[in-house]
């Protein structure tokens, strides 16, 4: 009994080896780890519908075909900028990361700007309006209206009483 276990041990130690050296050979294989490929899938938005994730970091498998592709196309000769341009003529800006910074989409990156300049600038002139000193204004008293006696003797009563 010995035997086999040692037999089924170093069987086991052979299979787990063989499995360790072709897993990096895998990984490897993957378009995902090509730097070319990941910096033009991280300016795509996968449209596989599951996230709103690039290409480059998405795990569904069209972004695993549209990696493939994108890695087809640089082997090929395209560049970088040639695939991008052509994802945009087929899906239209919607498919870039980062929309261009032109037309309406500029007010896309100008607005958050200019409504956080807004918002401190009126925020500083209300803290300078707050923190101002205003002169002290003497308000004469008023005397109220005159006291019945009766309720002025019970009231002094009820002073003294209390000790007030």
């Amino acid at each position: 009994m010995p035997a086999r276990s040692e037999g089924a041990r170093r069987a086991l130690a052979l299979l787990t080896l063989s499995a360790a050296c072709c897993l990096p050979a895998r990984a490897a294989e993957e378009p995902a780890n090509d730097p070319r490929v990941r910096a033009v899938a991280e300016q795509l938005v996968c449209y596989c519908g599951c996230s709103t994730q690039s290409v480059a970091y998405c795990s569904c498998g069209i972004a695993q075909q549209e990696r493939a592709k994108i890695l087809s196309d640089l082997n090929a000769g395209k560049s970088g900028e040639a695939i991008v341009a052509s994802w945009v003529d087929r899906y239209g800006t919607r498919i870039l990361i980062e929309p261009p910074a032109r037309g309406f989409n500029l007010l896309g990156w100008l607005l958050p700007s200019v409504v956080l300049m807004i918002v401190g600038l009126l925020l500083a002139f209300q803290i300078h309006r707050w923190s101002r000193t205003r002169p002290a204004t003497a308000t004469p008293a008023t005397p109220g209206p005159e006291l019945d006696p009766r309720y002025a003797d019970r009231l002094d009563e009820e002073l003294r009483r209390r000790g007030l």
